[in-house]
C-alpha cells in the first residue's frame, strides 16, 4: 500500500481540503482539478479541444510556434503562417500567411495578414498595412505605421495610415495621426494631436511639440512645445524649449533658444529669418530674411572682429550713380542722448545716445529716400527701429562735401594771402 508519512494512498486521501487520487497516473498525464476539490490525472490531448478562452484550438499543430488565446485567436492562419508566437484572446485574428511574428496580448496585432517579423505587444495593438515586415509595435492601441517602423507607447501612431514606414515613434500618443514616412517622433504627444499629418522626413523630440504639424517636411524640432503651430511650413528647426509656438507657414527659419522667436511680435509666416537666443524677438509676424540675436535685455555684443561683410561686387549692380545725399542729409540728423524707459520694462535706467526713430524717420521723409536707406523699421509699428548704419554713406558724402569746402577756402585764402 503506498504511504506518504502516515497516509494511505490506495483508498481516497484528502489533505488541505484536496482529495488525491488513488494510485499514479500513466506516463506524460497531468494532474488536474475538478473545482471541487477532487483531483485526477488525464491525457494532455484534452487540451487541444478545450472550446474556453483559455487555449487555442489546436495548440500543438503549428509548426514551430505557440498559439495560445481564444477560439478566435489566429483562427484564419494557414500553413505558410509558421515560427509565430501569438498569445492573447483574439490576437492575430486577421493573420494567414504571415510568418516569424511575436504578437502578446488581447486583441492584439489587427489587421496584420500577411506580414512577417514583426513584434506586437500590448491591447489592441493595430498594424495599418496588412502585409508590412519588420515592425515593432508595444503599447495598448499603439499602431505600426508600414515597413521597418517602430511604435512605443500608449496609442503611440494611432490612427496612422498605411503609408508610413521606416519611422520611430515613441511616447503616450505621440504622432497620432501621422501618415507619412521617415519621420522620428519622441516625447507625449508630439505631432499630429487631432489634425492629420502627412508630412515626411520630420525629426520632433520634446513634449508637445510640433502638435499641428500638417504637410511641412524636412523640419526638426527639439524641446517640449517647440514649433507647436507650425502647420506647412518646411525646412525650419526649432532647437528649445517653447521656441516659436506661433510659427505656421513660413520656410527656412531657425529658432534657437528658450522661446526663441516666441517672445514679442512673433513670426509666422515669413521666410528665411534666424533668431539666436533666449526669447529672440521678432519684429512682425511676416518679417523675412532676418537675424535677430537675444531678447530685448542685450546691450553689448563682443566679437574679436567688429565688422560684418556682405555682397557688394559691381557685377551684381546696375544703374549705378554718385550718391545725391549728403550734407544736408547729415545736417537735419539730430543726434541724441536719453535715459531708456521701455514699455516692457527691460534696460531699466540704462543711458545711450543715437537717434529717434521718429525724427530720424521724417528726415528720410524730407529728402524723399525712405526706400533708398531704409534707416528706421517699421515691422512693428508699436516699438520702431533704428539701424544708423544705414546712413555711413551718407556721412562720407557728407565729409566730401565740406572736404571740397576746405580746400575751395583754403585755395581762397591762399589766393587773398599771396595777393
Amino acid at each position: 500500500m503506498p504511504y506518504i508519512g502516515s497516509k494511505r494512498f490506495d483508498v481516497p486521501t484528502t489533505i488541505s481540503g484536496l482529495t488525491y487520487p488513488t494510485s499514479d497516473g500513466s506516463s506524460g498525464q497531468f494532474i488536474k482539478t475538478d473545482g471541487s476539490g477532487t483531483l485526477s490525472f488525464d491525457d494532455a490531448s484534452v487540451l487541444q479541444n478545450v472550446s474556453s478562452n483559455t487555449h487555442k484550438t489546436g495548440i500543438f499543430d503549428f509548426t514551430d510556434g505557440i498559439i495560445l488565446g481564444g477560439t478566435t485567436t489566429a483562427d484564419g492562419i494557414t500553413s505558410s503562417g509558421v515560427d509565430n508566437t501569438i498569445i492573447g484572446h483574439n490576437a492575430a485574428t486577421d493573420i494567414t500567411d504571415g510568418a516569424e511574428n511575436v504578437i502578446i496580448g488581447n486583441d492584439s496585432a489587427g489587421g496584420l495578414t500577411s506580414g512577417s517579423d514583426n513584434v506586437a505587444i500590448g491591447f489592441n495593438t493595430n498594424f495599418a498595412d496588412a502585409t508590412a515586415i519588420r515592425q515593432v509595435v508595444i503599447g495598448s492601441e499603439a499602431e505600426a505605421g508600414g515597413d521597418y517602423s517602430v511604435s512605443i507607447g500608449y496609442e503611440a501612431k494611432k490612427s496612422a495610415g498605411t503609408n508610413s514606414a521606416y519611422g520611430v515613434t515613441i511616447g503616450y500618443q505621440a504622432g497620432v495621426n501621422t501618415t507619412n514616412s521617415f519621420n522620428v517622433i519622441i516625447g507625449p504627444q508630439a505631432v499630429g494631436d487631432s489634425v492629420s499629418t502627412t508630412a515626411q522626413r520630420t525629426t520632433a523630440v520634446g513634449q508637445y511639440c510640433a502638435q499641428d504639424l500638417e504637410s511641412g517636411n524636412y523640419n526638426s524640432f527639439f524641446g517640449a512645445l517647440s514649433g507647436t503651430k507650425c502647420t506647412t511650413g518646411a525646412y525650419n528647426t526649432f532647437l528649445g524649449a517653447s521656441s516659436n509656438r506661433n510659427h505656421t507657414t513660413g520656410d527656412n527659419c531657425t529658432y534657437v533658444g528658450a522661446s526663441a522667436g516666441y517672445a514679442g511680435t512673433s513670426n509666422a509666416t515669413g521666410d528665411n529669418n534666424t533668431f539666436l537666443g533666449y526669447s529672440a524677438a521678432g519684429t512682425s509676424t511676416s518679417m523675412a530674411n532676418s537675424i535677430v540675436l537675444g531678447d530685448s535685455n542685450i546691450t553689448s555684443l563682443t566679437c574679436n572682429d567688429t565688422s560684418i561683410s556682405s555682397l557688394s561686387d559691381q557685377r551684381d549692380k546696375t544703374n549705378i550713380e554718385d550718391l545725391s545725399l549728403g550734407l544736408d542729409f547729415v545736417n537735419d540728423m539730430q543726434p541724441r542722448q536719453w535715459t531708456w524707459a521701455r514699455r516692457n520694462g527691460s534696460m531699466g535706467s540704462t543711458k545711450q545716445i543715437g537717434f529717434i526713430a521718429q525724427e530720424l524717420y521724417d528726415v528720410e521723409l524730407n529728402h524723399s529716400s525712405v526706400d533708398r536707406v531704409g534707416a528706421v523699421n517699421w515691422d512693428d509699428p508699436s516699438a520702431l527701429k533704428v539701424a544708423p548704419q544705414r546712413t555711413y554713406p551718407i556721412l562720407v558724402k557728407a565729409v566730401q562735401e565740406l572736404s571740397a569746402k576746405v580746400t575751395a577756402l583754403e585755395a581762397r585764402i591762399a589766393k587773398l594771402e599771396g595777393s
